[in-house]
């Protein structure tokens, strides 16, 4: 139920992660980047890495016991990354909102009715 709730709130909280996943709800809009917003995920990262270590690890199944490891690793990880995310190149060669945002609208965002 853990893993299923977050992962639900997080499509649902991203316009663009809607998009990706066929959801049409938040279609008009996109993420919003802002820092309030950032400071807000860092808040609920950190909320869902406690409730995640309240659960009694033990009493999970193999394959969810490795779903636990990979979900408390990557958690952890966002949080400690968090200080870092100013650091890095916006636009390159590769990625950047410059390319992502034509991109985005041309292979995923499709209008198919007028």
């Amino acid at each position: 139920a853990f893993f299923e709730d977050t992962f639900n709130r997080d499509v649902m909280s991203s316009p663009v992660y809607q998009t990706y996943m066929g959801i049409k709800k938040d279609y008009d809009k996109w993420d919003d980047n802002s820092e309030e917003k950032a400071l807000k995920d860092l808040a609920q990262t950190k909320a869902d890495l406690v409730t995640l270590n309240s659960i009694d690890r033990a009493q999970l199944d193999t394959a969810t016991q490795v779903s636990y490891d990979l979900k408390k690793q990557d958690l952890e990880a966002s949080i400690a990354d968090f200080k870092w995310r100013y650091h890095n190149y916006p636009v390159n060669q590769m990625f950047g909102t410059h390319s992502m945002v034509p991109a985005f609208l041309i292979n995923q965002h499709q209008i198919s009715n007028v």
